[in-house]
């Protein structure tokens, strides 16, 4: 919000509803692409293949998420 009131305070007033829904759609869409892709890459476990894989391979859009409970807690404070 800080950074809204910001960006809010350096524009003109007719603009200021564009702003802020701009912000709002840029939060939207990172958490998103969080859920989607960075969360699996960042911390999914790897296939069994020769070579290993760089990134990670499981938990796409959270798939098996609730059977460990720390899993939603590490995935909330690390997007």
């Amino acid at each position: 919000s800080g950074f809204s009131l910001l960006e809010a305070g350096s524009v003109r007033f007719k603009n200021t509803q564009n702003i802020l829904a701009k912000n709002l759609l840029v939060v939207t869409l990172g958490f998103l692409c969080w859920y989607i892709i960075g969360y699996p890459l960042a911390f999914g476990v790897p296939t069994a293949r020769v070579p290993p894989r760089f990134a990670g391979s499981n938990h796409f859009a959270m798939d098996g998420f609730f059977d460990e409970k720390s899993r939603f807690r590490n995935w909330f404070f690390q997007g």
